[in-house]
């Protein structure tokens, strides 16, 4: 073998290193993208989370009153006399030892937390056809079902999963949507293993 041929087989695997290497830089930044746009969508799902909880509290409780400013009550009838103190317990009448940390009518603390009453989910796009429907909340939802297109042009998309953790990025695809009826989304899941199920509406979010 002659020193050209030497030279051109030299240049050849420089060629092919060169082109690897391309590669393999371009598969990690791809994959460092993806990672920062995950950790994104978490910290975007958990503050839309808090920021439904907060609206719900609201509109339940209505205008609270500012802070350190007495709220006017209405003219009526004087209160009647508060009722006297308690006679101070006996030892034979406080709860025993073993209730340490039970409330007095009984209900221990740490009881089962009510299910919240808004949604928990958020839905970004990814990359491609491939979309993140993220829980936002601090629980684990369970029997989660999603359907994207129903009544559109284009193809169906159905999803299910057993459960989906809180922060959880669970990934789906769906092809490109071509009216508004194949951007429609809708998710239903349980809060508890056979519990009662809800459901949220949504759209696709524009590709990035």
């Amino acid at each position: 073998m002659n020193a050209e041929m030497w030279i051109a087989l030299g240049a050849l695997v420089v060629s092919v290193v060169a082109a690897l290497f391309t590669g393999l830089s371009t598969w990690y930044s791809r994959g460092q993208l993806d990672a920062a746009r995950r950790q994104a969508d978490v910290a975007e799902a958990a503050l839309e989370f808090q920021k439904r909880v907060h609206e719900q509290e609201a509109q339940e409780l209505g205008r609270a009153p500012s802070p350190g400013v007495e709220e006017p009550r209405p003219a009526g009838p004087a209160r009647p006399p508060a009722a006297p103190a308690p006679s101070p317990v006996s030892p034979a009448d406080a709860p025993p030892a073993s209730d340490a940390g039970a409330d007095w009518t009984g209900a221990a603390h740490g009881a089962a937390t009510p299910e919240p009453r808004v949604s928990p989910w958020t839905v970004t796009h990814a990359r491609g056809d491939r979309y993140h429907l993220t829980n936002g909340s601090d629980r684990t939802v369970h029997d989660v079902a999603l359907e994207v297109g129903r009544g559109g042009r284009g193809r169906t998309t159905s999803e299910r999963w057993d459960r989906v953790e809180a922060g959880d990025p669970t990934s789906f695809r769906s092809p490109r949507p071509e009216t508004t009826a194949d951007r429609a989304l809708v998710v239903s899941w349980a809060w508890t293993p056979g519990g009662p199920r809800h459901e949220w509406s949504a759209e696709l979010p524009p590709r990035r």
